[in-house]
């Protein structure tokens, strides 16, 4: 099975910011060892050294981007005039900032059903279901 991860799993993991940080590490654990293909848009590497450059410097922002490159069975997407153009309509249609228009967009050009994520503006998004961290680890068998 392939699953969309959305940033939210790799900063919860990169960061150790609360209780969530052990479900992120069994997912992420879980797809490196070949239990499922994780999927992402090159947006999550941005976001994710963004985020750990804030919290915890460059050093360890560099560091979280060579680790996240460097996962196993995880497919980084770029995206496309027409992932732009799929953007734009979630923006309009969902009302999703761009970013996470963005997710969505690569998500559905992929053929991708499910989605992990955190972030609680995806619940406005209809045709994907989406999985906290907690469920995404209990579906898997990893909690």
């Amino acid at each position: 099975m392939r699953y969309y991860l959305e940033t939210t799993v790799f900063t919860y993991l990169a960061l150790n910011m609360d209780e969530r940080w052990h479900h992120a590490a069994a997912i992420i654990k879980a797809m490196q060892e070949g239990a499922f293909v994780g999927v992402t848009s090159f947006v999550t590497f941005g976001e994710l050294v963004f985020l750990v450059l804030k919290y915890k410097g460059r050093e360890a922002a560099m560091e979280a981007g060579r680790n996240f490159l460097m996962m196993a069975n995880l497919e980084i997407v770029g995206a496309t005039r027409d992932t732009a153009n799929l953007t734009i309509e979630a923006m309009k249609q969902i009302k999703l900032m761009p970013r996470d228009a963005v997710h969505y967009a690569v998500a559905n050009e992929r053929g991708l059903a499910e989605m992990v994520t955190e972030d609680r503006d995806f619940n406005r998004a209809k045709g994907i279901r989406k999985y906290t961290l907690k469920a995404f680890a209990e579906k898997i068998g990893r909690n």
